[in-house]
């Protein structure tokens, strides 16, 4: 387990917040089609902002989904309230 810390460590220092907290999000974007025609289950919160940590994971080259998931997990939880809420809007608009 000490392995994947370094790499979430490192990701995290590479990540630029300004991308996850303050970048204005198309809410169509994460409506996912079962079929092509019913809408998936909506995606909460968390679920919006770990798929914009996993682009930002994307852009340094980093692929591995455990590592992207802690990563967002850590993020999250050291985010201050207005910057949830900002996913949380954004999930109450998909809704």
């Amino acid at each position: 387990m000490a392995g994947i810390d370094y790499f979430v460590t490192s990701l995290i220092n590479k990540i630029d917040r300004r991308n996850l907290f303050f970048r204005l999000n198309d809410p169509e974007s994460y409506i996912s089609l079962v079929g092509g025609s019913r809408p998936k289950k909506p995606p909460n919160s968390f679920s919006i902002f770990r798929k914009n940590v996993c682009n930002e994971a994307r852009r340094h080259e980093v692929y591995n989904m455990r590592v992207v998931t802690k990563t967002a997990i850590i993020l999250w939880n050291q985010a201050q309230r207005n910057e949830k809420d900002i996913y949380r809007r954004l999930s109450s608009l998909i809704h």
